[in-house]
This record gives C-alpha cells, sequence and structure tokens, in this order.
C-alpha cells in the first residue's frame, strides 16, 4: 500500500511517476506500477484511466468535457463549498457495506 499525501515535484517517492496529457494540459503523478487506459465516447472529450493490473477498489479516472457559454466561472456550478462538499460525499464510500447499526456506532 502507498502512503498517499501531497508531494512537491521534488519529492516525490521513486514508487510513483509522471504521466502527462500534453493535448489537455495536466500532468498526475501515479504509482509506477499502474497501467494507464483511454478511450472515446459521445459527449466526453477525453477519459484517462490508471489503475492497478491486480484486482483493486483503488483507481483514478481523469474525464474532461466541455463546458457551454454560460459557465464562465468556477461559481458557474454553485458555491465552490457546496460543489465540493457535493462531489465528496458522492464519491465517499467508506460506509458501503456497513449495516443501520454500525453506520451509527462509527458516527
Amino acid at each position: 500500500m502507498y502512503d498517499y499525501k501531497t508531494f512537491s515535484v521534488s519529492e516525490v517517492p521513486e514508487a510513483f511517476r509522471a504521466y502527462s496529457d500534453d493535448v489537455n494540459k495536466y500532468k498526475i503523478y501515479i504509482p509506477r506500477d499502474w497501467q494507464v487506459g483511454s478511450g472515446d465516447t459521445k459527449g466526453i472529450k477525453s477519459v484517462t484511466a490508471f489503475y492497478p493490473e491486480e484486482a483493486s477498489t483503488s483507481n483514478v479516472s481523469a474525464v474532461i468535457t466541455g463546458l457551454g457559454p454560460d459557465f464562465t466561472r468556477l461559481e458557474s456550478f454553485g458555491k465552490v463549498d457546496g460543489f465540493a462538499e457535493n462531489l465528496v460525499s458522492g464519491l465517499d464510500r467508506s460506509w458501503a457495506g456497513r449495516g443501520p447499526l454500525e453506520s451509527l456506532q462509527s458516527s
């Protein structure tokens, strides 16, 4: 397992490597042994997946879509804090597999 935290470019552990997408202008550091896959879909400009070779519950997907002309600022999605909270809450699956009693006890 990796100890996930934020690193400056000069202190990225040897266990990670850089993946750069020059077309969409982003760079991500992923574990060295992870695979990279990309695909084409309708309505999405780019989708790239980063995943371990063996079966795992960990992966990262970068999805790039176009925005309409009315999305000119981050606030176009709503208040920044509310948008971030909804985004993270929608992705949080730490409760999965627990019954109602276990969920209440861990609160």
